[in-house]
């Protein structure tokens, strides 16, 4: 309703195309699909990180491995493929005996892994952390043995990643500490295109929620201010290029739709992650895998949002609308289960 509301105000229909098609995506998930396999989603999750490792092995720059022509596709090919090795993560925590189904989870987990590094995302590389540590805790029960033995896998890979430079990472990360470390220390970091450019973004983005608290400027507010600032004389206010975001959805959010809009897309963001969190994710029932993998996709789809406007990206938000609806159907079958059906496998 607030989009809705939103699309009338600023007359940009536009508005309507991502929660439309996740709305569709929903309802099919939902409703059109008589079981809701945890096998059947970790081996597609596992498939589609192993294949589109394979891809952007081939495709060394990344440049068409999800959309050809589009700047952002290393970006969203990160995220995309990092989600999906949590949940082949949750898959090989707790797997169910099947080896077939615990083989195609590890390669999807070590494949997604290094996808997220081979794109040098930084929304995907803050989240591994928080991913790590959410998953911890459902490993320490399972075994103290396999959770020492995943940290010290887990170290050796992430570190043979940053030490060869996969994705530029190493190189990027100090490029951003130097000019991260000039802001702070108030000297000039206009040499840092991506530190400086996303620094102006934060003041670009604050500038136009001030200006529109309530509903923002809409989207041909945030183009027209971005018009002016590539036009800019100063320094200090001059963009590089005409980012049609703010990179974060969060201040995306305050200048182009302001509080309502906000306020509106943090309800969607953590709803998720209170409904997962009522069925026992850190526990070891038959809901419990459904359960921690939504929390760790929902945690993620919103550390994401940090570094990019997800939820105006079609094929990220309907991937992440999709996951999410079938995870809660997945709580809700396994918990409504019979005791006596609850096998060691599924339900």
């Amino acid at each position: 309703m607030a989009v809705l509301l939103l699309a009338l105000l600023h007359r940009d229909l536009s508005l309507l195309e991502v929660p439309a098609k996740c709305l569709v995506v929903a309802f099919f998930v939902t409703f059109t699909m008589p079981q809701h396999r945890w096998s059947t989603l970790v081996i597609g999750t596992g498939f589609g990180a192993i294949t589109s490792f394979f891809a952007a092995v081939y495709q060394i720059q990344l440049e068409d491995v999800v959309r050809p022509g589009v700047g952002t596709n290393p970006i969203r090919f990160g995220m995309i493929s990092l989600t999906f090795a949590a949940i082949c993560a949750v898959g090989v925590v707790h797997s169910t005996g099947r080896w077939h189904v615990t083989v195609i989870a590890t390669g999807g987990l070590l494949s997604g892994t290094a996808n997220a590094f081979l794109s040098g995302t930084r929304g995907a590389l803050i989240a591994i952390p928080l991913q790590l540590l959410l998953l911890a805790p459902a490993l320490w029960r399972k075994s103290r043995a396999a959770f020492l033995t995943a940290a010290a896998c887990t170290i050796v890979f992430i570190g043979a990643m940053i030490a060869s430079d996969a994705g530029y990472v190493a190189s990027r990360v100090e490029s951003a500490y130097s000019g991260l470390s000039m802001l702070v220390l108030g000297q000039d970091a206009s040499d840092n295109a991506a530190v400086g450019d996303r620094a102006k973004l934060v003041a670009l983005a604050i500038q136009l929620f001030e200006k529109s608290p309530i509903i923002g400027v809409g989207s041909a507010g945030w183009e027209d201010a971005v018009a002016s600032s590539t036009k800019a004389l100063n320094p200090d206010k001059n963009l590089s290029a005409p980012f049609n975001q703010a990179h974060n959805q969060y201040l995306n959010d305050l200048a182009t739709g302001g509080l309502l809009r906000c306020l509106a897309n943090l309800v969607l963001l953590f709803a998720p992650i209170y409904l997962f969190s009522k069925f026992h994710p850190f526990q070891d029932r038959a809901e419990s895998k459904f359960s921690l993998a939504g929390l760790i996709v929902s945690v993620s789809y919103g550390t994401y949002c940090l570094t990019e406007s997800l939820m105006i990206l079609p094929l990220s938000a309907v991937i992440h609308s999709t996951l999410v609806c079938y995870l809660l159907c997945g709580c809700i079958e396994a918990k409504s289960c019979p005791l006596d059906r609850r096998g060691p496998q599924e339900c």
